[in-house]
């Protein structure tokens, strides 16, 4: 996955924005300072945040267009959903040319047509199929694709263009010389990047050795892929950095200095990983399906009590800023017979303590154990210590991105939350559930 969806960014990618301020005067506004096309007797219903260290100013809360518009949903419908989150005051909208192969893109185009195109912050994205030979981040396809994006979408350029998925098929170098090309051309402003350190062979060393899983993945190079960031930086593009990282302890030194050599946006921490009982000993990947046989010969109380203490050393690192699918370990549909509220109590303490946050993930409903990460008493535990928290969708095809989040949220207000957080440049602001 490229990392996590959350309520905060767009889609999957977008780089969480800082700090919050009024949209300046170089967007167009309407009466009172609402954006352009918001109803003269509306009063603005969202804030308004820059994107990153960009000088794109968006709306906190966006609308999106996955499986609605150009699909399931009607002209009609369409079009009242878009005027209405103008209404509110939301400016920033998402979409993707896979979304509907084109539709969701066409059905915007004819709407947003209607508005004047700086009142509003369009992105939408590259890599999944849109037919038999279109797919990927090639040089050829991004052209092809952001050209034809543009056309649907009825405009001359896109705010954020966005990488959907790594592209295995396709050096890095030359999705980003395409994506350089493309903003250069005038046709994108804004690019969002992401991925796992398993993949790179520069963070092999905060794994164990051997590895096989780790090491039949750990490919790639990140000190290129980091090099061509910066030169993109340089020329004034505003990519983000955002990995998921492993804590396996032991290796916390290897992983203090992969975290310290760049400057990331945020860093979220995970437990995938078991140490060996005994000396010499096997790690075990205990979520990995193809070991799932290997939870029929342990305690599985224990196992979960040495889980809980891992994110609990996790979090005292000082190392993340969010806690990932903090209680993972269930992802198998096994579960202890004991209580083990006190095992939630605990690891809450512990995320209060740290300052850390805690994400409300979907991807459990979609896993075997068919229950939304943390379980609904673990996050009460989290909300009573005072624990913050945001929504991700753990999204590792498109169909699940932002999946759920309309279930979660709910979920969250049950448990007596009203804010989620956002992050950039490792700096966490709050906003409104």
């Amino acid at each position: 996955m490229l990392s996590r969806v959350s309520v905060d960014p767009l889609g999957a990618e977008l780089p969480n924005p800082l700090g919050i301020h009024e949209p300046n005067a170089r967007r167009s506004r309407g009466p009172l300072g609402r954006p352009a096309g918001c109803a003269v007797d509306t009063v603005p219903l969202v804030r308004y945040r820059r994107l990153g260290d960009s000088d794109l100013e968006v709306s906190e809360v966006s609308l999106g267009s996955w499986l609605t518009y150009g699909e399931g949903v009607e002209s009609e419908q369409t079009e009242a959903c878009t005027r209405a989150a103008f209404d509110a005051g939301i400016t920033l909208f998402d979409t993707s040319n896979a979304y509907g192969r084109g539709t969701a893109e066409q059905a915007w185009g004819e709407v947003l047509s209607d508005f004047k195109r700086d009142s509003y912050v369009l992105a939408t994205k590259v890599f999944f199929p849109m037919s038999e030979e279109d797919r990927g981040l090639s040089r050829a396809q991004i052209h092809k694709q952001l050209d034809a994006s543009l056309a649907r979408l009825q405009t001359d350029y896109v705010d954020l263009y966005q990488c959907h998925r790594p592209d295995p098929e396709t050096p890095i170098e030359e999705t980003m010389e395409a994506l350089t090309e493309v903003c250069e051309a005038g046709k994108v402003r804004e690019i969002g990047f992401s991925e796992h350190p398993h993949r790179f062979r520069e963070c092999r060393a905060i794994y164990p050795a051997p590895l096989p899983w780790v090491d039949a993945q750990n490919t790639e190079r990140l000190d290129s892929y980091l090099r061509l960031i910066e030169q993109a930086r340089a020329a004034g593009l505003p990519v983000k950095l955002a990995l998921e990282w492993d804590y396996l302890p032991g290796f916390e030194a290897a992983l203090e200095r992969a975290l310290g050599a760049h400057p990331w946006d945020y860093t979220i921490g995970s437990v995938h990983w078991l140490p060996p009982a005994a000396r010499g000993g096997e790690w075990w990947g205990f979520d990995d399906p193809a070991r799932i046989s290997d939870w029929e010969r342990v305690d599985v109380l224990e196992v979960y009590r040495r889980y809980f203490r891992l994110i609990g050393q996790a979090a005292r690192t000082g190392l993340f800023d969010i806690i990932g699918h903090a209680d993972v370990i269930k992802v198998m549909g096994y579960r202890p017979k004991a209580d083990i509220a006190d095992l939630y109590a605990a690891a809450a303490s512990e995320f209060a303590a740290a300052g850390v946050c805690v994400e409300i993930n979907t991807a459990g409903w979609r896993k075997p154990v068919g229950e939304i990460y943390p379980a609904p008493p673990f996050l009460r535990a989290c909300r009573l210590a005072g624990v913050p928290v945001l929504i991700n969708s753990d999204a590792h095809v498109p169909e699940d991105v932002g999946r759920d989040f309309d279930r979660a949220a709910a979920v969250a207000r049950e448990a007596g939350y009203r804010e989620t957080a956002a992050f950039a440049q490792r700096v966490r602001t709050m906003a409104p559930l």
